[in-house]
């Protein structure tokens, strides 16, 4: 039975909130990633590279735009394609990976500050319709 008034609460039952989101374990999983980048590059070169920048957009959009799952998902299945397809092609660059990585990750974004359920950073002055997702008025 569908309840008839907002509730207000993600699927996990807590308050909707909006703005950067930081933890303990954010700080420390971001802290060991620069960390272990150091003597990655020393190993193997720039492709240890592609670690920080896939934890860093993991960061991006579950904590700082707050994007939704259907755009994550997109991203991550773009960038495992731009591997495999450069792999495949004989022409696996880290920087041309990133690049055109970055493309997709500035039109995601771009996308997502617009879209009515925006909970992010600057979501207050982005979004005309938070307290409405706050309240849980819209899906």
């Amino acid at each position: 039975m569908e309840n008839a008034e907002p509730t207000g609460k993600t699927y996990q039952c807590h308050p909707r909130t909006w703005g950067l989101r930081l933890s303990g374990v954010d700080a420390t999983v971001l802290a060991l990633t620069a960390i272990g980048t150091v003597p990655g590059w020393h190993r193997i070169g720039s492709l240890i590279l592609l670690l920080p920048f896939v934890v860093g957009h993991f960061f991006l959009f579950c904590n700082v735009f707050r994007i939704r799952r259907k755009p994550e998902l997109v991203w991550g299945s773009l960038f495992l394609f731009l591997c495999l397809a450069s792999l495949f092609l004989g022409e696996f660059s880290v920087s041309w990976l990133c690049g055109l990585q970055l493309g997709v990750t500035l039109v995601i974004l771009f996308i997502e500050v617009r879209h009515p359920r925006y909970h992010g950073i600057f979501a207050r002055t982005l979004n005309p319709r938070l307290e409405e997702y706050l309240q849980g008025r819209l899906g």
